[in-house]
């Protein structure tokens, strides 16, 4: 047997008698053992053991441990144990030559079982074969399980061979007792004697190993297993029978799944491998490998769903019924997948669940925000602890159908880590071409993704990987505005709200100003999520009042004097609810528009949670000419100021611009809200704007926000993000906007109700923005001597 040796005591031992030798010679050791108390004293009764060979570990690369392989002589009388010297006695066994034919018969039984053990005993079968009566008994001891120490060494002073044999059958019985049905392998060169061998079943049915009631089944049923290793036949047979249902293809997936469970069917219920496998093919039954839902097939239905659940979203609402309308002309169409890019709270994923309830599927979301491993796609292998299958599988067989609606949210905030990279996972999941032999690597067999209907949310499409980005059709969801915001109020939220905080509409009602009153004033944003909260603080008030109503003994179901019931709220209960607005505190942009001062410019700019309208300020103060850019500025916004100040220096004789200040003077440049990133070019515009309007002294419009990109020749060209820009000034109740005219198609996606509110202005060149900005008359340039484009020049 192998002995750890780990105390520092037995430690030097071995350092002093074994370490420094030429070669290990056998040597004898006395093995003491410890009774385990209060007083942890020695046993009397110790072994003495031939030491055959050891192996020397580290610990940390600090500790060396040793492990021995002994092979046990005989027991020994421990009489003097000190730290020098150990005292004993060699005891022999007792009864030795009074074996009965019933011992013999054990003798002959025993040996057949440890046969099936050999290798974990460490001793060859010829070995068991010369074994004695007083040797075997050890052997078998040390081969039972849930023997405990204290057992071990009551037997291990028992010096009666024949007490022995007792107490080995003894514990048989009680290891066997707690088992449904125990079966004894016995490998034999022919397995058929098996069921004429008497004096196996006759032995251990003597010793209630075997109850007699089993034993006819015992005989005519060769065992499968080892002792203890036996699992109900009924459960096998049920997974093979659910493996048969799972509707699994024909081919090479069903041909390796049934490979697994013939490989389960034969694995004992012991092995480490069992509950991982049995696990495994629970999954491929869960799977929906052929389960389909129905489309919902009426475009009538499902346009009328859309537009219940949502307001706007023209765009995404057609695709949807386009794919109803191409799926009834052609049933093996594949799934769309979507990219639905917008600001937060527009309403993206709830989109997503809309589609689900039109088309009639079931509906899964994914969260992918934050994740750094490709194994949470595509799953683990089932090699390593604790593999699981990938969330693309996980969310299949919660779905229960092959073609569910799938939601990856957030898929622009995917991370990168040391395990790979998740976006690249999504790829083969995301391509039509490809999905429908999606593998995941815990269920490594191939699964039809192709009938999943993908939609995928995104608020900054510059964050998606480009191959990602290439698989996936845009559909764009833009700021709800002013009255987009006051209808989904009225028709979707205020409803929610007085339903999740038990008011009525006989206990409260809100006013259009009101909700107007919140949406300016209260709520800052590109969708509806702030206003909801606010909403839900104006319920929570009424609630609290209705309540000090009722506790006071009035009814709240009758008009009172005290309380007048339903409670009107309007923008006064707003301010007295929700308290004074910062909005209305700090707002400088209305502060800017009632100045005439030079210099300072209404711009428009694209953020990820929607449009907003930028103060821009430039200021000269003495100094050596020096430009300051302050205000949290990008590389590419400092560039179009750079941009802007080249082109008035080269053109200044054109606009009669005295320039030579600059030099002497520092320029200052600084946009407010400076911890708040900006950059991009399409402030050049306003940049150019400003900077003209601060050297020439002259004021430009307060009314106007401008956008638009300037290059060195004078052009305007077109930017992103026009639609959230346009429905930014219309929301800051700036009502004339300028915007490059390569962009007059954009304008064409924007609320035909804004625009008729707004005075849109388009210009091709610098000259034309001053011409529609700057108060007063402009120098006379004609069109031949606006600068040239130099790529137009060169042809």
């Amino acid at each position: 047997m192998r002995l750890p040796v780990l105390t520092d005591k037995n430690l030097a031992m071995i350092d002093s008698n074994v370490l420094g030798k030429d070669g290990i010679a056998p040597m004898t050791m006395i093995v003491i053992a410890y009774k385990h108390g209060k007083d942890n004293t020695v046993f009397p009764i110790g072994t003495s053991a031939i030491v055959e060979s050891f192996t020397c570990y580290t610990v940390g690369n600090t500790r060396h441990h040793y492990t021995l392989q002994v092979n046990g002589v005989s027991r020994v009388q421990i009489a003097e144990v000190n730290d020098s010297v150990t005292k004993c006695y060699t005891l022999n066994s007792t009864n030795m030559g009074a074996a009965t034919k019933a011992d013999q018969e054990f003798v002959d039984t025993a040996k057949k079982m440890l046969v099936v053990v050999a290798n974990k005993l460490l001793q060859g079968e010829e070995n068991i074969a010369r074994l004695t009566l007083d040797a075997l008994t050890d052997l078998c001891m040390s081969a039972l399980p849930q023997v405990t120490y204290l057992e071990q060494l009551e037997f291990l002073a028992e010096l009666d061979v024949l007490k022995r044999v007792d107490m080995v059958i003894a514990h048989v019985r009680k290891f066997m007792s707690g088992r449904k049905l125990a079966l004894v392998t016995v490998k034999l060169d022919n397995p058929e004697s098996l069921k004429n061998d008497d004096t196996v079943v006759e032995r251990m049915r003597k010793t209630r190993a075997i109850p007699a009631e089993k034993r006819s089944d015992y005989r005519l049923h060769a065992p499968r297993k080892s002792i203890g290793e036996d699992e109900p036949m009924s459960e096998t047979n049920n997974l093979g029978k659910q493996l048969q249902a799972a509707g699994l293809p024909e081919g090479p997936v069903k041909d390796t799944i049934m490979a697994e469970f013939r490989k389960y069917q034969n694995l004992p219920t012991s092995a480490a491998e069992h509950p991982v496998l049995r696990s495994y093919l629970q999954l491929v039954i869960d799977l929906p490998w052929s389960k389909l839902t129905s489309d919902k097939m009426d475009i009538k239905e499902s346009r009328k769903l859309l537009e219940a659940d949502h307001e706007g979203m023209d765009d995404v609402k057609k695709r949807i019924l386009e794919f109803l309308a191409v799926k009834q002309l052609k049933n093996d169409l594949k799934a769309p997948i979507l990219c639905l890019a917008g600001p937060p709270g527009v309403g993206k994923t709830s989109v997503a669940k809309s589609i689900a309830n039109a088309l009639g599927r079931n509906f899964q979301r994914i969260a992918l925000g934050g994740i750094r491993d490709q194994s949470d796609i595509r799953g683990h292998r089932r090699t390593y602890v604790g593999a699981m299958p990938g969330r693309i599988i996980n969310s299949l067989k919660q779905a229960k159908s092959r073609n569910p609606v799938i939601l990856l949210d957030e898929v622009d905030k995917l991370g990168h880590g040391p395990h790979g990279d998740p976006s690249a996972a999504l790829l083969e999941v995301l391509d039509p071409e490809q999905n429908h032999t999606f593998t995941d690597l815990y269920l490594n067999v191939p699964f039809d993704l192709s009938q999943v209907i993908f939609i995928a949310t995104a608020n900054d499409i510059n964050k998606i990987p480009n191959a990602l980005y290439d698989r996936m059709e845009l559909v764009q969801m833009s700021s709800y505005s002013l009255l987009e915001k006051l209808k989904i109020a009225k028709t979707h939220i205020i409803p929610k709200q007085m339903a999740a905080h038990a008011v009525t509409p006989d206990y409260m009602s809100i006013t259009d100003e009101a909700i107007t009153s919140l949406i300016e004033y209260y709520t800052h944003e590109a969708g509806v999520r702030q206003l909801e909260r606010a909403i839900g603080a104006i319920c929570r008030n009424v609630a609290l009042r209705v309540a000090e109503a009722i506790n006071a003994g009035i009814d709240a179901d009758v008009v009172s004097p005290r309380v007048d019931y339903p409670i009107n709220i309007a923008p006064t209960d707003v301010e007295h609810i929700l308290g004074n607005s910062k909005r209305k505190k700090n707002n400088n942009l209305a502060e800017v528009r009632k100045s005439n001062e030079p210099g300072v410019v209404l711009g428009l700019a694209w953020t990820p949670v929607g449009g907003e309208v930028l103060v821009i300020e430039t200021a000269l103060s003495e100094g050596k000419g020096t430009v300051i850019l302050t205000g949290n500025l990008g590389t590419v916004i400092k560039e179009s100021i750079q941009v802007a100040l080249s082109f008035l220096r080269a053109n200044a004789v054109k606009y009669e611009l005295d320039v030579s200040g600059i030099g002497k003077s520092d320029l200052h440049v600084h946009l407010p809200a400076g911890a708040v990133g900006k950059d991009g070019p399409s402030a050049g515009c306003a940049f150019t704007l400003a900077l003209f309007s601060l050297i020439s002294g002259r004021a430009v419009r307060k009314d106007t926000a401008v956008t638009g990109e300037v290059t060195l020749t004078g052009k305007v060209l077109p930017v992103g993000g026009v639609k959230e820009k346009v429905l930014a000034a219309h929301r800051n109740k700036v009502y004339r906007v300028i915007l490059p005219r390569a962009n007059q198609l954009d304008t064409q996606d924007i609320d035909a109700t804004i625009l008729k509110s707004l005075e849109i202005e388009f210009v091709d060149n610098v000259h034309e923005l001053f011409r529609l900005m700057i108060d007063g008359p402009l120098p006379i340039i004609s069109s031949n001597s606006v600068p040239a484009d130099p790529i137009s020049a060169k042809m």
